[in-house]
């Protein structure tokens, strides 16, 4: 079974910046991954944030499997969100008052 890893925008930001703190251990994992044949996936909703502030060339898409986000998902992801949101009262006031975009990146990535 081949194994796959999928990266978040956070991962690419401390890749992609030397100066980060966390740069040298993005750095360690990326390699590892590259040198254990473990698929390397990003999704083109990370692309999108990555690109807010970085160019998409910055990006290393020759090592990586692009994963679309497309209407499908977006309403699979709203249904999941839904479960997680109705199930904890840690976020109940933050699904009523719809805040849940950057709170659900925590929970998907």
């Amino acid at each position: 079974m081949k194994h796959s890893v999928l990266l978040d925008t956070s991962f690419f930001v401390r890749l992609l910046n030397d100066k980060d703190i966390l740069h040298k251990n993005a750095k360690g994992y990326f390699k590892y991954f590259l040198e254990n044949d473990i698929t390397l996936k990003i999704s083109t909703i990370s692309i999108a944030e990555y690109c807010v502030k970085g160019k998409i060339d910055e990006l290393p898409l020759i090592n990586l499997q692009i994963i679309p986000f497309n209407l499908n998902h977006a309403v699979r992801t709203g249904e999941f969100a839904e479960a997680i949101f109705l199930t904890s009262s840690l976020f109940s006031d933050l699904f009523y008052s719809r805040q849940i975009i950057s709170i659900l990146r925590f929970f998907v990535w």
